[in-house]
């Protein structure tokens, strides 16, 4: 499911940018590293976290019953940005931030023919993005990853739902 999470928010973010498709690319942190790379759009998740608030005991019987049955996730993806020029990249980060600002809900309802919403994932809600205001935490970051910082925006999609099997 985090798959298709990943999957989808790459052709929304494709679709918007009026990209080709092998301009935004879905890739490990490795791969940001690498100096082969060609130009584009990647994404990578930085984490995978339990929603906080899912497993307190302040839940209603029958939110415990669902988190008996669920785990909800929130993911964290790191969308960079290192195309052919810097204004190019800028101008990228600029529309992907406001994609997000202006579809802060993720859902069938909101999907495109190119670009349908997996059928099997509930809405899913982008509650934060930042530009790294933190820069020591965003050095860190880049520095972990052994890439050199280019343009790029961290989004908190939250809202996955995955069923736990027996």
């Amino acid at each position: 499911m985090i798959d298709e999470v990943v999957a989808y928010v790459r052709g929304e973010v494709r679709d918007w940018l009026e990209v080709a498709d092998s301009e935004v690319i879905a890739d490990g942190a490795r791969a940001l590293s690498s100096r082969d790379i060609a130009p584009g759009a990647r994404i990578t998740l930085l984490s995978a976290e339990p929603e906080a608030h899912y497993g307190s005991p302040e839940l209603t019987s029958r939110r415990r019953q669902d988190a008996q049955t669920l785990v909800r996730l929130n993911l964290l993806l790191l969308i960079s940005f290192e195309f052919e020029s810097y204004e190019t990249s800028l101008r990228h980060l600029s529309n992907t931030i406001r994609l997000f600002y202006e579809r802060p809900v993720l859902s069938a309802d909101h999907a495109s023919s190119t670009n349908p919403f997996p059928a099997d994932l509930g809405s899913l809600r982008v509650t934060q993005l930042s530009v790294g205001a933190d820069f020591a935490a965003l050095r860190n970051l880049w520095a972990a990853m052994g890439a050199p910082h280019s343009p790029s925006a961290v989004l908190r999609i939250e809202g996955l739902e995955l069923q736990r099997t027996p």
